[in-house]
């Protein structure tokens, strides 16, 4: 069997959660003799193997149109025919109507089946001013009444989606978040000054941003202002970005808030090596209670004690003072609390970072589910 995916970024893996979680699917699939190649747009040409799975770009410029343009779909068609032609399943996580339906076309024309990964709620979240809701809720009934009916078969990464996912498809597979680590050293060098990590950009309805904010101003005033919080990309809609310096200047945080942009993988391994905890905040919202945050698959392997929402499907696998500090969604206070105990109290500490790591070992290593991806993709 021939399967050829398409990453929505740029391959090998970088900063991309989609990228990481396609790679450890991928990997599966090839540890249990299937033949799989990735394919991803750029502009320049590229070709190797990284990790045993060949990967090959497509020269083509990936517009981010609000919609896409008839003329795009066509050429998007004409590149990705030869690909979809030669496999027997085209795997893929995009996620916009349009481009489903064009590869959709393809491989109805050529006869190859496709396999879709649904990773949130389509159009749950505003990403544009000009994103309506009326809008956003037109696409998702078209989404669910008219196009995933029509792909071979869907693989849904939480409780939530799968059960919304077999209303309209009976061909569905839950696979949870996945990590290619089953476990990774760390040798922190116990700085003078502890720091929380967020890596990744900001979002205030995904991460509620604003109540990280919050709770570590409220934990460093408790620790005398021994606390740092260290973001990687300084990017977000212009709003949050106007809050969070607006923020730091009335609390006069500038010397405890830290934005280092993007870094390379040894840079932020360094950052993962030394932070003494992350905060996954989550609030109640029809993102969060569809989705599953990947970034937890780097977290849990290194031993970093998290404090997690009781939100969706986090509160499948996390509970509190057990594998994490568990906390209600935007709630600063406990967020706080959280904090300051994660720092102050090793045996807690120690408790719930070497508990999540069995926890990633035991459900969210890629290797326990070689036979269950092999199984549906035969299927």
């Amino acid at each position: 069997m021939r399967i050829n995916a398409l990453s929505t970024s740029a391959y090998p893996p970088e900063h991309s959660p989609m990228s990481h979680r396609l790679h450890c699917y991928l990997l599966a699939l090839k540890e249990s003799g299937r033949n799989v190649k990735v394919y991803f747009f750029s502009e320049k040409k590229l070709k190797g193997e990284y990790e045993g799975i060949l990967y090959e770009s497509i020269i083509f410029k990936y517009s981010n149109n609000f919609i896409n343009p008839p003329q795009y779909l066509k050429k998007l068609k004409e590149v990705l025919l030869p690909i979809v032609k030669e496999c027997d399943i085209f795997f893929h996580s995009e996620d916009r109507i349009s481009t489903i339906l064009a590869i959709q076309h393809i491989a109805d024309y050529v006869n190859t089946k496709t396999i879709v990964e649904l990773n949130e709620y389509p159009y749950g979240f505003k990403t544009r001013r000009l994103d309506f809701y009326l809008f956003r809720w037109l696409k998702q009934v078209l989404f669910f009444q008219y196009v995933i009916k029509k792909v071979g078969g869907v693989i849904v990464i939480s409780k939530g989606l799968e059960s919304l996912a077999l209303k309209y498809n009976r061909n569905i597979l839950r696979i949870p978040i996945l990590t290619k680590y089953f476990e990774i050293n760390r040798n922190p060098s116990n700085s003078e000054i502890p720091f929380i990590l967020h890596a990744g950009a900001l979002s205030e309805n995904k991460d509620g941003i604003k109540g990280v904010f919050e709770a570590f101003n409220l934990a460093q005033k408790q620790l005398n202002g021994k606390l740092h919080l260290i973001f990687t990309i300084k990017k977000g809609l212009p709003s949050l970005m106007k809050w969070i310096e607006e923020f730091i200047e009335k609390n006069q945080l500038n010397d405890k808030i830290f934005f280092k942009g993007v870094l390379n993988q040894l840079d932020l391994n360094l950052l993962y090596n030394d932070c003494s905890l992350a905060i996954l905040n989550k609030p109640d919202n029809k993102q969060n209670r569809y989705n599953f945050p990947t970034k937890l698959t780097e977290l849990l392997p290194r031993r970093i004690p998290v404090i997690v929402s009781n939100t969706g499907e986090l509160n499948e696998y996390f509970q509190n003072n057990m594998n994490s500090i568990m906390v209600v969604g935007n709630d600063k206070i406990a967020i706080s609390k959280g904090i300051i105990q994660i720092i102050n109290d090793r045996k807690v500490t120690d408790k719930i970072s070497n508990n999540a790591l069995l926890l990633s070992q035991n459900t969210f290593y890629y290797k326990i589910y070689i036979n269950a991806l092999n199984d549906f993709f035969k299927k």
